[in-house]
């Protein structure tokens, strides 16, 4: 029998997207945006779920929102301070089953 071993998928930045929604105004109202560079990596062992995981690298400056004062704002050290930390990152500590699926 086979070895089974962990598929590695990446994420293809034009046909996915890392969006966003946040209050504003007192929840009166939402800002919506996205980040359109990035790079995600999912690791998927159906054998063995634990050894599974997920990780990203989000370039903080390519924030959008559709209003470009306020993008750059955001960029600014108010906010994700693009020049300081450029990216955004994520690693999954784990993955596990839940239910049948």
């Amino acid at each position: 029998m086979p070895i089974a071993r962990a598929l590695e998928y990446k994420i293809d930045p034009n046909h996915s997207t890392i969006g966003f929604a946040t209050p504003i105004l007192g929840n009166l109202s939402k800002v919506h945006g996205k980040f359109t560079e990035f790079t995600v990596t999912l690791k998927f062992d159906e054998n063995d779920l634990p050894n599974s995981s997920v990780s990203a690298v989000i370039k903080a400056a390519s924030i959008d929102t559709g209003v470009a004062d306020r993008d750059k704002h955001l960029r600014s050290a108010d906010f994700f301070d693009v020049a300081k930390f450029a990216d955004i990152t994520f690693a999954s500590s784990r993955i596990e089953r839940s239910g049948d699926h």
